[in-house]
């Protein structure tokens, strides 16, 4: 052990590079990080834990390592196989300098454990990090109590701080009048007009919900349901609940609860929660409301995020005493001081949202209600982060500086798509091209969960209304109508975790003019109408190639509208062989029984292909590309999978195969012909029909060689549902 309280390994740190740089250090300074390189990069547990009683350093890693087992159900834990590393962990500015590099950089000390028994996801790894602090760690409270501006002067900037177990309200209010202050040519700005129609709220003094005016300010939760009792708004009770008294405070789950206590603490009046802001059972209630929650997030002055626990008992931790215990503890290492952070410690490293796999994070109803927030409080275990479109800010990180760059923290997982700069400081304004913005909102919004089948559409309705209002363009269940021929060719690939995708079977209520309620099936030809993540590997982005063929649907009247798809047709398209001379579509084209059937008409789409008798015979298990073999006529080719729901085909699966757009890989040539010269290639459904519509089951490419030489094609009118 050393005079400092280290071990021989421990001893070896040179921490000086922790803490914020502007510009970022370079590769010299970062070699300094272990003096002479003789650090062990990985540990066996069991090492640490020998070292624990005479290392400061080992003493918390061991700690820490204990607390692993109260985190996850049966997380089991062996010292003796366990790893742990270390390494630096960085973030980088939003700003960039003159050459398009981070201005600033971020460095904090990473121990990240590698256990060998523990049931965890893949890419999931504790992380146990610090941060650079001064000798006498700044509180919350001295912050808030000094003054903003004096304390900005004072401050290192991204130091770390002490944070108290209950919330201190004065520096949530002080992120909030920054924000509102400094940030209004960005965080103010709403996309479309304002609501113009009266919505429910909670009133938080009165203790009851009430019609309100537009213009109101108000904070909006977003929560977890899970299976708790909660006091749902219902017909039977909506007069009732008007009352002042009416929530009281014992028949509340503890997460509205706090929200109100906190909604008040903010300064406001009104709270909007979906379970007692919209009439649960009454379906014109709820197709009034529910495709407004977009705005009515949006229009919120605050979201207040409850990322912690299971379900809407769970609480906001930091509001009540005893909802917090992590005590923060400064260790001197070599001279610098550092102290624990307060991050989530179980992450997926190739994950940029700091929430990893919490169950708030993984639910589909939230996504849109953290993506469409202009100011969001997140409350996790062990502290409270703010997220606005212009800064990042949590309790133990004074990061509310000046002058220094911005390191943002991420609720949501952004992806390798889009820089996250693009959609932090101006989501909805058009930065990012729709034609990569759109396909990255579909993958992540198809990897989270759902209780209701039903409610699958609804919960992406208020993105999809965003995207109308800033792209100017119009979605027909889901799908862009400006790319409608490319986003046909939606593929959804599987892995071994995730075999396979499945229609979904449930129905989704619609509103018709004469305002009745119908009930409508999801179309197969809709990624809405099916479950499982949906992954755009061969179609990263909307390309503008058509085949010119041309769509149709049926308005609420049963009467027959085109689908305004703006990719032009290439002259040379209408010259290939295989493409008829039949376009065109009017009301006598169609059967009467398809256009009486209330839960068809609304999800079908109508057009003229090219269509031919396929057989899948065998493809190859999960991968990308994955290949098959298709044939007609007694002709075999090679095709890629784009999407089957199951993960091992059947043998001699039958299908029709129908042509929907072009794919953008060239050609592998047939198999009973030998190689051939690099073709186009076409993207083809694989249907069954059942009376008088055909329905997806699944999507390849296949060269337009291959498809040109099927004698048994045809040219025909094609229903899809």
């Amino acid at each position: 052990m050393t005079s400092q309280g280290l071990c021989e390994c421990c001893s070896l740190f040179d921490l000086d590079i922790l803490g914020y740089h502007e510009p970022p250090p370079s590769g010299h300074q970062r070699a300094h990080f272990y003096y002479k390189g003789k650090y062990q990069d990985l540990r066996k547990v069991d090492d640490v834990l020998r070292e624990s009683s005479s290392c400061v350093l080992c003493n918390a890693v061991s700690g820490f390592y204990h607390r692993l087992s109260s985190l996850r159900p049966r997380l089991v834990l062996e010292p003796k196989d366990d790893v742990v590393g270390v390494n630096l962990k960085s973030s980088e500015s939003l700003e960039t300098d003159v050459e398009g590099k981070p201005r600033a950089e971020y460095l904090r000390l990473c121990f990240f454990f590698s256990l060998e028994n523990a049931s965890l996801d893949e890419d999931e790894s504790p992380e146990l990090v610090f941060l650079r602090t001064s000798a006498n760690p700044c509180k919350v409270s001295d912050f808030v109590h000094s003054g903003l501006k004096s304390t900005r002067n004072s401050s290192v900037p991204y130091e770390g701080r002490l944070r108290p177990q209950v919330v201190d309200l004065g520096l949530l209010c002080t992120w909030m009048d920054i924000c509102i202050k400094d940030h209004q040519a960005c965080c103010d700005k709403i996309v479309g007009n304002s609501n113009s129609f009266l919505i429910r709220l909670i009133d938080v003094g009165k203790r009851n919900v009430r019609f309100v005016e537009p213009g109101i300010s108000y904070a909006a939760l977003s929560y977890v349901w899970g299976q708790s009792v909660t006091p749902w708004l219902k017909q039977e009770n909506a007069d009732d609940m008007q009352a002042e008294g009416s929530l009281a405070k014992d028949a509340l789950p503890a997460t509205i609860e706090d929200a109100m206590v906190m909604t008040a603490g903010l300064g406001l009046r009104y709270l909007w929660v979906d379970s007692c802001c919209i009439i649960q059972d009454d379906p014109q209630d709820q197709l009034r409301f529910i495709p407004e929650m977009g705005s009515i997030y949006e229009q919120a002055a605050v979201t207040l995020v409850a990322a912690s626990g299971f379900n809407a008992q769970a609480g906001l931790p930091g509001i009540g005493h005893g909802s917090r215990t992590n005590e923060q503890v400064a260790l001197c290492v070599n001279g610098v001081y550092i102290l624990e952070s307060l991050d989530p410690v179980i992450v997926a490293p190739r994950q940029q949202s700091y929430l990893g796999q919490s169950v708030w994070n993984q639910r589909a109803w939230t996504y849109q209600e953290r993506l469409l927030s202009r100011r969001v409080l997140v409350f996790t275990d062990k502290q409270i982060f703010w997220e606005c479109r212009k800064a990042s800010w949590c309790e133990d990180i004074h990061a509310e500086s000046f002058s220094s760059a911005t390191m943002y923290s991420h609720s949501l997982d952004y992806g390798d798509v889009l820089h996250a700069s693009k959609l932090v400081q101006n989501p909805w304004g058009g930065q990012a091209n729709f034609e990569v913005l759109y396909p990255y909102l579909v993958e992540a919004y198809s990897s989270r969960s759902l209780t209701k089948a039903s409610d699958y559409g609804n919960a992406f309705n208020g993105i999809l209304s965003h995207l109308e209002k800033v792209y100017g363009m119009p979605f027909f269940w889901a799908l862009p109508e400006a790319f409608f021929s490319t986003a046909l060719c939606w593929p959804a690939e599987y892995s071994e975790e995730e075999p396979s995708t499945c229609r979904r079977i449930a129905k989704q209520q619609l509103k018709e003019e004469n305002c009745t309620i119908v009930d409508s099936n999801f179309p197969s030809w809709s990624w809405l109408g099916w479950s499982g993540s949906i992954r755009f590997s061969h179609l990263r982005e909307l390309r503008p190639n058509s085949l010119g063929l041309k769509y149709y649907r049926l308005s609420e009247c049963r009467r027959i509208l085109p689908i305004r798809d703006t990719i032009k047709l290439d002259p040379n398209e209408g010259e290939r062989e295989w493409r008829g001379t039949e376009f065109e579509i009017v009301n006598d084209s169609i059967s009467s029984t398809l256009l009486d059937n209330p839960l068809n008409h609304r999800s079908l789409i109508i057009f003229w292909s090219s269509v031919a008798p396929l057989t899948m015979n065998s493809y190859s298990r999960p991968g990308s590309p994955r290949e098959g073999v298709a044939g007609s006529d007694d002709v075999w080719f090679r095709v890629e999978v784009k999407h089957l729901p199951s993960a091992s085909s059947q043998v001699s699966d039958r299908y029709e195969g129908i042509v929907v757009g072009n794919a953008d890989t060239a050609g592998r040539g047939t198999v009973t012909g030998g190689p051939s010269e690099p073709y186009g290639r076409l993207h083809v459904v694989l249907a069954r029909w059942e009376n008088g519509v055909a329905y997806r089951h699944g999507l390849i490419s296949l060269s337009e060689s291959d498809w040109t030489g099927i004698r048994s094609r045809q040219w025909k009118l094609v229903v899809l549902g």
